[in-house]
């Protein structure tokens, strides 16, 4: 898992190097649909709800986002005018499967966003998108960010904007992955012995808060909750008290009212970890529970360095568990049943 995490510079690299002229044609075509949906299981779908943001800011678009398990509940509302973008690491898992035969046999047009070039999805689908993460075996780390990267090209296109951007991310990665490595593990040695924690975030940033949680429920077994800062707000914040391990995560434009939530939390009791690319600016949240990583200014692409710290934190304390940190208990990489 940790050089799949490492991984993540590379896939950035090569993205950005890569012919994006196909980006061009997709964005223009996705423009001119009357219903656009995004769909997955699991991380992919996590990276469905994070490039929604995207496709409104840079496309104007606001897509459907759904569960790929739900694909049933569009027999009435999907018809050839619809495009649904179907993301999956492997392209093979059950829903995906479902979903892709039932979107065919319905006449709706299928992009396909998946790792394995010879897999249901690949073959199904009406056009294809591959990830070329190379092979992963352990939780979504490098193709989560491959995934982001396809799904931000196609909303924006091949706008200069976003080329500047993208040219600076690799670097972003690079600087994250270093500053985070002594913090992390030192979190880890605190965090790997409490028996709940949450990860908490500001608008886009909820999405990411979630998907860090996940992958440390998958590999720590611990009950990490990942969910936005203003839904933890309204009923959620009941169940703070004094020393419970809150982790809050920060970047561009959600800083300000994240410091806001995160100095309450701390004022009520939390001990809040703070993960941002500005400081917390609070006396309540000490400099040894504070990362800074390196700024973008830019929300889609924050998300991806600011994930990484908290796959960081689910292999550290797997590894100090002793667990084995590229296995599961109870799934399999490609979830093909229950």
């Amino acid at each position: 898992m940790r050089q799949e995490i490492l991984d993540t510079r590379e896939v950035c690299l090569a993205f950005a190097r890569s012919d994006r002229s196909r980006f061009e044609r997709s964005n223009r075509e996705l423009r001119a649909r009357g219903q656009v949906i995004l769909m997955g299981t699991g991380a992919s779908l996590n990276a469905c709800k994070v490039s929604q943001y995207a496709f409104m800011k840079e496309a104007g678009i606001l897509p459907h986002v759904m569960p790929a398990s739900d694909v049933s509940l569009l027999e009435n509302v999907a018809d050839r005018d619809t495009l649904v973008i179907l993301v999956s690491q492997s392209g093979a898992s059950y829903e995906t499967k479902v979903a892709v035969e039932f979107l065919k046999r319905h006449g709706v047009t299928v992009w396909g966003i998946t790792n394995i070039g010879d897999s249901p999805l690949a073959l199904q689908a009406d056009e294809t998108f591959l990830m070329n993460a190379g092979e992963e075996v352990s939780s979504a780390t490098k193709t989560y960010a491959a995934t982001l990267l396809i799904l931000y090209a196609m909303a924006a296109g091949g706008s200069d904007a976003f080329l500047r951007r993208l040219a600076e991310l690799p670097r972003a990665v690079e600087e994250t992955l270093a500053v985070s490595e002594s913090k992390i593990a030192a979190w880890a040695e605190v965090l790997g012995k409490r028996d709940k924690f949450y990860v908490l975030g500001d608008r886009a940033f909820g999405v990411t808060a979630q998907q860090g949680a996940l992958v440390v429920k998958e590999k720590t077994f611990l009950h990490a909750e990942g969910m936005s800062l203003s839904e933890f707000r309204h009923g959620n914040i009941e169940v703070v008290e004094p020393g419970l391990p809150i982790v809050v995560v920060a970047a561009a434009d959600s800083i300000g009212e994240s410091r806001m939530h995160a100095d309450h939390l701390a004022s009520i009791g939390a001990e809040v970890y703070w993960i941002g690319d500005r400081e917390a600016s609070s006396e309540r949240i000490p400099s040894d529970r504070s990362l800074v990583l390196p700024g973008l200014d830019d929300t889609a692409m924050s998300q991806i360095t600011t994930v990484l710290p908290l796959m960081m934190l689910a292999e550290n304390i797997a590894a100090m568990k002793g667990y084995d940190v590229d296995g599961f208990r109870h799934i399999s990489k490609v979830v093909g049943q229950y």
